[in-house]
């Protein structure tokens, strides 16, 4: 969670602060806003979820069976937060990454387009897969 935070104020400096004092235009004036935008609305709901887990355990509500899960492979609160941290620092990243490269501050290895399909890519992926867990939902 360290390495989020951190890496969030780098991103909130560089993407909105940063540029905005110049006159230049932040993340949000991008084409590819909406795809960050989407793709930070299913984390945060992948983060909520970690948290309405944590307090039904905390208090013993037996949500398992409530939401008629099948309990041999429902996840434990500390597996989603893991899930939703490393999904954290990817989308942070390469919101980093598109940004500094829209902006050529970085060499262009990959055209800046290319950046939000891959966070397409990695949220599709985190959604369907793995499978086991996914198909009984």
């Amino acid at each position: 969670l360290g390495m989020c935070s951190i890496l969030a104020c780098w991103v909130a400096w560089d993407c909105v602060w940063g540029y905005v004092k110049d006159g230049n235009t932040t993340i949000g004036g991008r084409t590819a806003f909406p795809v960050f935008r989407a793709c930070g609305g299913l984390l945060l709901v992948h983060w909520f979820w970690g948290i309405s887990v944590y307090v039904w355990n905390r208090y013993r509500i037996n949500y398992i069976y409530l939401f008629d899960f099948d309990p041999r492979i429902v996840d434990t609160p500390i597996m989603i937060f893991e899930d939703a941290t490393d999904e954290t620092l990817t989308f942070l990243i390469i919101m980093l990454v598109y940004y500094k490269s829209g902006a050529h501050d970085i060499p262009d290895l990959f055209p800046p387009g290319c950046y939000p399909f891959m966070l397409v890519l990695f949220a599709l992926k985190r959604l369907f897969f793995p499978l086991k867990t996914r198909i009984p939902l």
